[in-house]
């Protein structure tokens, strides 16, 4: 039986910080996710979430991209 979510990241000061990459934020978002969800809907709100914040940083920007990645895949390919 492991650590829970959320236990893993109280019991890693690191991970959320600014220092944390943008696959690892994706990754954990993914385990986050409840085992039903629709994973469509749940890039999208993502997605408006980091534009809603107008950061032109490259980490959100690489994180949006993989969300939207995820998206074009769900999709069969087609374009965000």
């Amino acid at each position: 039986m492991g650590l829970k979510l959320a236990e893993r990241v109280a019991a890693n000061p690191s991970t959320g910080s600014a220092t944390a990459r943008p696959e690892d934020i994706f990754l954990a978002w993914l385990f986050w996710l409840p085992k039903n969800a629709d994973l469509l809907e749940a890039a999208s709100r993502e997605i408006q979430r980091i534009d809603s914040r107008a950061i032109d940083a490259e980490g959100p920007q690489q994180l949006k991209a993989l969300f939207m990645a995820l998206i074009e895949n769900l999709r069969g390919g087609r374009a965000y």
